[in-house]
Order: structure tokens, then C-alpha cells, then sequence
């Protein structure tokens, strides 16, 4: 495989991946086959364009063809819609140049862009509820397209059909999946936020919270605080996370219960950030309770440090808060054994206060 055709071929699955590399990837491809006008398209039945890139050096060209609607006597479009399977054509496969509506569709592309031949791969996609695909066209001097050309691009055919399957067909799902799977190993609570500022989605944690009620709550998928002052500096908060920022935020949110406030940190999402985002999300926050008990790592401080089933039980009191006495009568051992215990867990972590080994296990995730 040459390496034009290997550089089509990734440009085709990052596009998949981000909708806006689309159109240079459209103009990229059609130079590659020897084309001077490249036209991506993506159809949702009955014919409605759901995504559109025209590329040609004359971009006043393009506005004319749009303004002027010429496509509606392009032969491609029922022809691209009635098949089943992806395919290569070309317009002499199929265009009917006795039809007027045909004729007049390739004259207006003579008279003003000089093209007179195109080559085309399409592909139906989620059933044939889209169609989508690339079209290249060609300068009136180049002549009807080569097979060549024709062969080269049905071997980019495979590889477009699934990239076009996965960015307009799957890539909802993949998101959702992705972002799933990240939120929920998260230990704090987290949500996602739109560009107008909604709630897109929470963890289970910040579901939980939010019921609550206590200093924060989501009113018709908008947070809030109750109203007043502390409602202007979180909606200040907000609206530099979903403003265009790349720049993180932070924000106080006080609570009626008196316990210690929660502290809201903001993430924006800007440009490949976003990549495997539900398309809607621009900004991530998560939220620290200074109150909350952190979820037990013990099985991971285990792994790392070899500790016995008893030192890790031992450890997870004292992280926890507990006294050594108190961890004693909790493991129903002496305080001698105890303490026995938790030098060993001091040479095993290379500590030497208790303070300290609390600190060093407290950093290890789950």
C-alpha cells in the first residue's frame, strides 16, 4: 500500500473520531485521485443532508452551487440512496445525459467549474437509514477517470465504510461507553456540563448529593445554590467552564448543614479533549466533601507494599483515624501484637512516624 493511500486511511478514522477533520481529509483525498473538487456527504433518509463539505480552490464556486441549489439535479443522490452495499461509480456507470435535469446538472459544472467526469464511493450505513460517501471531480481536461484512479480508491472503499460506520453510526454509543467507564471509577462525585451550562449526566455519588440538597442541588438540569449571591459566583463558575475557556476553575459551595463546605472543581473540554465526549459535553466537574470518609485502598496499599491480611487491616485503621488502641480492641489483639504490626508496616512502607505512613498510603488509589 503506497503511502498516500495509508495516510487516507488514517485521516478517514481520525475524522471518525472528531467530525471536523472531515473536510480537509474530503479536499486531501480528492487531490490525491487526481481530482480538482472533492464533496463529502453523509444523507439521513428521505434525503435529508445531515453533513456536507464541498471543497474546491474557488470557494465562491461552492457558495454559487449552494445558493443555487444545484445538487437537486445531481444523478448521484437517488442513484447513491438505492443501493445496498458500499460501491464505486463513476458518472459514466450511471448518469443518463439525455435526462434534462442531468444535463443541465453537467453543464452548470462545465460552464462553471470545469469538471465534466466524477468518481464516487458510497456506502449505506445503519441499515440503509444513511447513506454517505465521497465524490471527486474531475477538470474537463483529465477526461472520464481512469481505472487507476478507480482501483485506488476501491481499496480505500473498506476502510471509509468503517470509519463512516463508526463516527456517524457508533460514535454516540462510544462516547456514552467511554465516558461511563471513566466516571464511574471516579471516587468523587462528578458530572458533566453542556455549553448552555446543563447537566448532561452524574455519577451515582453526585446523583446522591444533589438529592440531598445540602448547599447544591440541579434544578431543570442547572445547578444551583438556592439563589442570591452564592447562585452569581457558581454561575460565574459555570459560565467560564462552557465559555470557550481551556482554563480549570474553582468554586465554593457553603452548606445550610454547617458541615465543611464542598469545593467544586472545573475542567473545561476544549477542541481533542473532547473526542471521545458525548458531543454535547464542554466541561467536566467533580466535587470534594472534606466530610466524606475516602473508599478504602487497602487492597491496593496490599499489593504494593506485601502486607499480611492483618497489617492491611491494620493500616486501613489507621488511615481511617483510629488510635492504636483502638485498632487493638477492633482486631481483638493485644496493644503489644499491635504494635508489632505496625512496624512491620513501617519497614514494608520505609516510614517512620505514623503520621507519615498515613500520609504515603493515603495517595495510593484504589
Amino acid at each position: 500500500m503506497g503511502v498516500d493511500l495509508r495516510i487516507a486511511i488514517e485521516g478517514a478514522y481520525a475524522a471518525a473520531l472528531d467530525e471536523s477533520l472531515w473536510a480537509e481529509w474530503t479536499w486531501q483525498t480528492a487531490h490525491m485521485l487526481g481530482g480538482v473538487c472533492g464533496t463529502f456527504y453523509v444523507v439521513e433518509a428521505p434525503g435529508r443532508i445531515r453533513l456536507q463539505h464541498i471543497r474546491h480552490e474557488n470557494s465562491g464556486l461552492v457558495e454559487r452551487y449552494i445558493s443555487e441549489n444545484i445538487m437537486r439535479f445531481d444523478p448521484q443522490i437517488s442513484y447513491a440512496a438505492s443501493r445496498r452495499s458500499p460501491h464505486i461509480y463513476t458518472d459514466t456507470d450511471h448518469a443518463d445525459r439525455d435526462d434534462p435535469a442531468t444535463r443541465e446538472y453537467f453543464a452548470w459544472q462545465a460552464s462553471n467549474g470545469k469538471m465534466q467526469h466524477y468518481l464516487t464511493a458510497a456506502a449505506p450505513l445503519d441499515g440503509g437509514r444513511i447513506y454517505a460517501g465521497l465524490s471527486i471531480h474531475r477538470h474537463v481536461d483529465d477526461g472520464p477517470t481512469p481505472d487507476e484512479m478507480r482501483r485506488r480508491l476501491d481499496k480505500l472503499l473498506p476502510d471509509i465504510h468503517r470509519a463512516l460506520d463508526l463516527g456517524f453510526v457508533h460514535a454516540e454509543k462510544m462516547a456514552s461507553a467511554y465516558w461511563d467507564g471513566l466516571l464511574s471509577r471516579r471516587t468523587e462525585p462528578c458530572l458533566l456540563l453542556d455549553e448552555q451550562g446543563k447537566v448532561l449526566r452524574t455519577t451515582p455519588e453526585m446523583e446522591a448529593l444533589l438529592v440531598r440538597g445540602d448547599g447544591l442541588r440541579c434544578v431543570r438540569r442547572r445547578l444551583t445554590c438556592g439563589g442570591g449571591i452564592a447562585d452569581a459566583a457558581l454561575d460565574r463558575f459555570v459560565g467560564l467552564l462552557t465559555g470557550g475557556s481551556d482554563v480549570p476553575g474553582l468554586c465554593r459551595i457553603d452548606r445550610p448543614s454547617g458541615k465543611a463546605a464542598y469545593i467544586l472543581n472545573g475542567y473545561p473540554l476544549p477542541g481533542r479533549a473532547r473526542i471521545m465526549a458525548p458531543m454535547e459535553a464542554v466541561a467536566m466537574v467533580t466535587l470534594i466533601d472534606p466530610a466524606a470518609v475516602p473508599p478504602s485502598s487497602a487492597h491496593s496499599w496490599q499489593l504494593a507494599y506485601g502486607l499480611t491480611p492483618r497489617e492491611r487491616e491494620m493500616a486501613e485503621l489507621m488511615v481511617a483515624g483510629q488510635s492504636l488502641d483502638d485498632a487493638a480492641t477492633i482486631l481483638a489483639i493485644s496493644k503489644a501484637t499491635a504494635r508489632v504490626h505496625l512496624r512491620q508496616i513501617f519497614a514494608k512502607t520505609d516510614t517512620n512516624r505514623q503520621a507519615e505512613m498515613i500520609q504515603l498510603l493515603s495517595r495510593i488509589g484504589a
